[in-house]
């Protein structure tokens, strides 16, 4: 994986860790998908951030996604 374009940070933590457990959520069959992305990492600004975007396969599991979302942000 490539963040920003240029940079592979997929062998340094806490990344390492966070897109291997996307991977496992997805392989699980829970998530549609699992994605981590900076915003904005090309503008000229103070506001970049990462995000995580968990899709649950079911609806009715939309809160758990969003606890789990939470988590896995507050890992990065």
């Amino acid at each position: 994986m490539l963040l920003c374009g240029d940079t592979a940070l997929t062998r340094d933590e806490p990344l390492r860790s966070v897109i291997a457990r996307f991977k496992e959520m997805e392989a699980s069959g829970a998530y549609a998908s699992a994605s981590f992305f900076i915003s904005m990492h090309s503008a000229n600004t103070e506001n970049t951030y990462p995000m995580v975007v968990l899709v649950p396969r079911n609806p009715q599991d939309y809160d758990q996604a969003m606890e789990t979302a939470g988590i896995c942000y507050g890992n990065i």
